[in-house]
């Protein structure tokens, strides 16, 4: 199995791209290849496409991550290597 190098990190719908601030620097540390998107939140295939280009632009074998915060404010740390959450849907 060959070795991710590059990550995606995705916000949810009660974030946005900066939430993934205090991970990024340690991945970056860590070797990794680090994209964190900024989703538009206007609709599922608007977040859909922005997801698509960012990983259109990476080479190899990609980790996505994503961060759902919820009103409770309690956050969640999911990891995905083939979708994310509802978008895994629209692929």
């Amino acid at each position: 199995m060959t070795k991710a190098s590059n990550v995606i990190l995705v916000h949810g719908a009660w974030a946005d791209g900066s939430s993934w601030s205090k991970v990024i620097p340690l991945l970056l540390n860590g070797g990794l290849r680090v994209t964190a998107v900024q989703l538009p939140l206007i609709s599922l295939r608007d977040d859909v496409a922005t997801v698509k280009r960012a990983i259109a632009l990476e080479d190899g074998p990609i980790i996505l991550a994503r961060l759902r915060l919820r009103p409770t404010r309690r956050v969640e740390y999911r990891y995905h290597s083939g979708g994310l959450g509802s978008l895994i849907d629209a692929f």
